[in-house]
């Protein structure tokens, strides 16, 4: 073997090396690279997966929350009613139902489910709820039984429209 053949095995093998390292570096460094970017999918996987389940139970309690407030506002117009008919027919047969319906409102589902101001509204609501009741009941026909019930009746008016606002509030309506 001549010198110039050595020369060129060794030129051929050292090239073959670099070859043979910088394959095994830059292949360190895409396993790192690989890892880094299987780690970041999961966590970006897991980052959608709780805020859909944030969303999920976030309409959920939307959705109780509005059949149980449905279920009220019904509730107390059909007992407005009542008291109304009550009011202009004493001695009805609807006096018994009063206080049957005034037992059933406000479910416990409805009193776990609600934040602390609704609950406040709901509270003021079913004191309008007495005083109309007690306006009907307490006065004899006249002058008097009629103002103390057309003020019993326009206070509960306010209250139920300011209930209803702090609902759609709650609910999330933007008016």
């Amino acid at each position: 073997m001549d010198q110039e053949t050595i020369r060129l095995l060794v030129t051929g093998l050292l090239t073959a090396s670099a070859g043979i390292g910088g394959a095994v570096i830059a292949g360190f460094f895409n396993r790192r690279n690989t890892h880094a970017v299987i780690r970041a999918g999961a966590d970006a996987a897991e980052a959608t997966r709780r805020h859909e389940k944030s969303l999920e139970h976030t309409q959920w309690l939307r959705d109780r929350k509005l059949a149980a407030y449905t279920t009220l506002m019904a509730q107390m117009q059909e007992l407005d009613l009542l008291i109304q008919d009550t009011h202009k027919f004493p001695g009805s047969s609807d006096t018994i139902r009063i206080p049957e319906l005034a037992s059933k409102l406000g479910s416990d589902e409805l009193m776990l489910l609600v934040p602390k101001k609704v609950d406040a509204g709901i509270t003021s609501l079913f004191l309008g709820v007495r005083a109309m009741i007690a306006a009907t009941e307490s006065f004899p026909a006249g002058e008097e039984r009629e103002a103390a019930y057309e003020k019993a009746a326009d206070e509960f008016a306010t209250r139920f429209v300011k209930l209803r606002s702090l609902i759609r509030k709650d609910l999330g309506v933007k008016d």
